[in-house]
């Protein structure tokens, strides 16, 4: 569990704009649903493409051919007119909606401590805050750190953890040095709610050993 800025009495709760998807399932009530009818049953056969977009996990794979290639499983969010979303390695872009233009990519490094679980690499999402002026991008990577980006430039906040980032391995009481590999990682998008974020950690489906990760939330 991590806090932000506690917020001012002036702050109020921002409301949902027409076409935003601010949050991994629309809410956080997952409510999973849009009220954009542009597209509808009787046009759906008509679209076209616009654009594709690559992941910027292509790039670490041709460099890299040992790696193997993980799923994109993301659903990006939408928000301030921007789309944000993670990668299998745990990156993290912001991508121009109307064009497929990539605006900035961070890379936390995940990848470079092989697969983090035993599903190999894949990743969620990600997480939205903003106060004010204050804008953040907030994932938590497979290797079970949480990091909180700048929304407009995707270079971290210094003032967040150590850094920029929590090493959530050491709040479980989980020496990173002894980590069991592939038992214990984050997949998916924190959720955000009253300046508290919250995340749960994946563990190995099937007991590997006597003692398994606790995957403290």
């Amino acid at each position: 569990l991590a806090a932000l800025p506690a917020p001012g009495k002036a702050a109020v709760a921002r409301a949902r704009k027409p076409g935003e998807w601010p949050v991994y399932g629309a809410t956080n009530a997952a409510t999973k649903y849009s009220p954009l009818d542009q597209i509808d049953a009787e046009n759906f056969s008509k679209l076209e493409i616009a654009w594709e977009w690559t992941s910027p996990d292509a790039e670490i794979l041709a460099a890299h051919p040992e790696l193997r290639p993980g799923e994109f499983q993301a659903t990006p969010i939408m928000v301030d007119g921007r789309l944000f979303t993670s990668t299998a390695m745990s990156q993290v872009v912001a991508i121009d909606p109307a064009t497929g233009r990539t605006l900035w990519v961070y890379d936390p490094g995940t990848w470079r401590a092989g697969n983090s679980t035993s599903k190999g690499f894949l990743h969620r999402g990600v997480a939205y805050w903003r106060q004010g002026g204050d804008a953040r991008v907030v994932i938590a990577t497979g290797d079970s750190r949480l990091i909180a980006l700048d929304a407009g430039t995707g270079k971290p906040i210094a003032a967040f953890g150590k850094g920029g980032e929590v090493d959530l391995l050491a709040l479980a009481g989980i020496d990173r040095s002894k980590a069991p590999a592939g038992l214990i990682g984050i997949t998916s998008p924190p959720v955000i709610c009253r300046d508290r974020i919250m995340v749960g950690q994946y563990i190995n489906d099937r007991p590997s050993q006597p003692v398994m990760p606790s995957g403290s939330v």
